[in-house]
């Protein structure tokens, strides 16, 4: 071998070795930049062992766990609280509906809460925002307004609930669209629970009891 060549092998050694310990020094930097980006963090020294790491960061994954789990708490309790605030405005505004149209239908005052009671279950809020019947309520026509409900369908199933008109031969003294002594009330075909009340009020609880047998019901409420 020449002396040309022995030094050329030298020197493409050299150029080797020293490639490798350039790569080996920039490993070494890039290794140490990431565990400080990770052990600072942490609040680790940098010469922390990894068992030491390893359990810092289990701590820190338990602490995001925890944390993530009450802000999921949290935002579900708001969502039901949100549901609940919606719900109740909801029902509201259906009973405010429902209460306007029956007192522009000219029902008899007494008859109101008994009307609303048999009104509320088949109404609902829509999209839109207006109070109709519900698409799958029994026996009424869906997305019909309250007023529409009232003339469609619960004048001809409680005709009782409006005066009857001039010249039917409805006797006068009347109080509260009950005459002193009607029991009408009790009859299955115009129960009204607000005019019992009243009834027994006026007369006393044994005329209620009484009248109820005649009729064949119970009283609602006696005595309360």
């Amino acid at each position: 071998m020449s002396t040309t060549d022995a030094n050329n092998d030298v020197a493409k050694l050299q150029a080797a070795l020293k490639a490798e310990r350039d790569a080996h020094t920039e490993t070494k930097r890039a290794h140490g930049e990431f565990r400080t980006a990770i052990l600072t963090p942490l609040g680790l020294p940098d010469n922390a062992p990894a068992e030491t790491i390893t359990a810092r960061i289990g701590d820190v994954e338990k602490t995001i766990t925890d944390r993530t789990a009450a802000l999921t708490t949290e935002r579900d309790e708001a969502r039901t609280r949100l549901a609940d605030v919606e719900g109740r405005w909801a029902g509201e505004k259906v009973d405010r509906s429902i209460s306007d149209a029956l007192s522009r239908s000219g029902m008899i005052a007494d008859n109101a809460t008994d009307a609303l009671a048999l009104a509320r279950p088949l109404f609902v809020l829509s999209e839109k925002g207006e109070v109709v019947t519900k698409a799958d309520a029994a026996g009424v026509i869906p997305g019909a307004t309250p007023d529409q409900w009232i003339i469609a369908q619960l004048r001809t199933l409680r005709p009782h609930w409006w005066p009857k008109s001039a010249g039917g031969g409805a006797s006068g003294g009347s109080r509260g669209g009950m005459a002193m002594g009607d029991d009408s009330c009790f009859r299955p075909e115009s129960w009204n629970v607000t005019l019992q009340a009243r009834y027994e009020k006026l007369h006393g609880t044994r005329a209620a009891e009484a009248a109820a047998r005649r009729y064949g019901t119970t009283p609602f409420g006696l005595g309360r």
